[in-house]
């Protein structure tokens, strides 16, 4: 009897000496946290973390009595993995809750709506082989040559005549040419011109259409080149992905935008971060960044004279929230403390020290 009582004695004085592990894991214990840096969401300023996401995230620690051991990975691909395998507890970034993520992640309650926006170089051309491609499908460049032709035809036809009735006129061919090619084009370019009139009245009624003629062809070639240059400014300026179906897109890799302008069709090039990513573009290697709108913002504002710009509207809306592995015990809680914060405005005023 005395046996069964010491036996039970120390069974239960086990059981309550065991901590309660969710409250030790809440309370005591360190949570690894993964991040991956973007700007303004996550931020390293003087080796000190900051940034929208790491607001939220330190505030809902300081408040739950958690410790942190925050690991950065290089891209939101990494990141991710991590956490679908375990070796983080919490991912925090900008990250954008979609269906395929769901099925290998937990997510918090979406701290920020966003969308994807166009990032180009400014006072983009038109590269000169397109010019020359809108004078051609425009039939431009058919009448050049045709001009041309005219030109020709009409100072050898000069210069034939004016070798049988101008005695004074250069009898070499070469030299001929050259002095009919040049009344030809003073026609053409001015107007005017100093050769004599052949054929009396008929000579000078020849003459003076002629000169018409060439004021016209002037007329048509300026106003021509100057209409396409105008169009080919206009269309070089990008307003939506659909002006960029034949380019090369910059991308964060691993992100919604590279995943989105895949299932597009269109042409894109990874890069770890938005810095390599505008290095690229300026380099001319692409022909623009597409990102979330308030990471491109950002960037264009804290590095105003980086020679970029933003155009377009936002697409492609997202929400960005927290990842967590699936059956995460912290899920619940950190998406109550966020709605908390949407619920009493602090939300609101955290992203207004950023935005």
């Amino acid at each position: 009897m005395v046996c069964i009582m010491i036996k039970t004695f120390i069974i239960l004085l086990i059981i309550f000496s065991v901590p309660d592990m969710t409250f030790a894991s809440e309370q005591g214990n360190t949570v690894k946290v993964g991040f991956y840096k973007s700007q303004p969401f996550v931020m390293n300023e003087s080796n000190q973390l900051t940034g929208l996401a790491i607001d939220l995230w330190q505030g809902y620690a300081s408040k739950t009595g958690l410790k942190t051991h925050f690991i950065e990975y290089p891209t939101i691909d990494t990141l991710l993995s991590a956490t679908r395998n375990g070796t983080i507890d919490v991912a925090v970034s900008n990250i954008t809750l979609t269906e395929e993520r769901a099925h290998h992640l937990a997510f918090s309650f979406p701290w920020y709506d966003s969308g994807l926006r166009i990032m180009v170089k400014t006072g983009q051309k038109a590269p000169f082989k397109e010019f020359i491609s809108e004078l051609t499908d425009d039939g431009h460049i058919k009448v050049y040559l045709l001009i041309v032709a005219a030109i020709i035809a009409g100072t050898f036809i000069l210069t034939v005549l004016d070798r049988k009735l101008d005695v004074s006129f250069p009898r070499s061919w070469f030299a001929g040419l050259a002095e009919s090619f040049y009344h030809v084009m003073s026609i053409v370019t001015t107007g005017k011109t100093t050769h004599k009139l052949l054929f009396g009245s008929v000579g000078k009624i020849i003459a003076g259409i002629w000169m018409v003629c060439g004021v016209t062809v002037i007329a048509y070639i300026t106003s021509s080149i100057t209409s396409t240059m105008t169009t080919s400014k206009l269309q070089s300026v990008v307003h939506s992905i659909s002006d960029l179906s034949d380019k090369k897109i910059g991308v964060r890799t691993g992100s919604e935008a590279e995943k989105y302008l895949k299932s597009k069709g269109m042409n894109t090039k990874p890069f770890a971060n938005l810095t390599e990513a505008v290095s690229a573009l300026n380099n001319g290697d692409i022909s623009a960044v597409i990102a979330d709108s308030p990471s491109l913002e950002y960037y264009v504002k804290t590095n105003p004279y980086s020679g970029v710009k933003i155009v377009g509207s936002i697409f492609h809306p997202e929400k960005f929230g927290f990842a967590l592995p699936l059956n995460s015990k912290f899920t619940h809680k950190l998406t109550t403390y966020l709605i908390g914060l949407h619920e009493n405005g602090e939300l609101h005023n955290l992203q207004k020290r950023y935005f």
